[in-house]
């Protein structure tokens, strides 16, 4: 099992209050620093300050939507992991998400079970 350090950060970009802040909850719960951005710009401005272990964004935001923001943040920071939380099933969207690098997508809504595996992964990228 992956050890959490005290230097583990995630920058969360979702516009949803509640999942956010649920999901910050049980991050925080396992001693993860959360850092939240409600959309895609102000992640962007958070990246160019900020340094983080993971990300886990949305897709569909307003401002910059994730997609571009995960091309966007390719040419900068390839090495960066990237899991994606979002409604979006369309397969060819997965598909193009996958070869951005994304290690991992979750459709949502995310049911309480899905989020010890979410939980799971994170710790895997940390």
């Amino acid at each position: 099992m992956t050890e959490v350090t005290n230097q583990s950060r995630i920058l969360l970009i979702e516009d949803d209050k509640a999942l956010s802040k649920l999901t910050i909850m049980l991050l925080n719960r396992e001693h993860i620093e959360v850092i939240h951005a409600q959309d895609g710009e102000e992640a962007l401005l958070l990246l160019n300050d900020q340094e983080f272990n993971l990300i886990i964004t949305d897709l569909n935001m307003p401002q910059i939507d994730g997609l571009t923001l995960i091309t966007e943040l390719r040419e900068k920071q390839s090495e960066i992991p990237i899991i994606v939380t979002t409604g979006v099933t369309n397969e060819s969207i997965h598909k193009q998400l996958h070869g951005l690098g994304v290690v991992k997508i979750y459709v949502k809504p995310l049911m309480s079970n899905i989020y010890g595996e979410l939980i799971k992964d994170i710790k895997r990228y940390l």
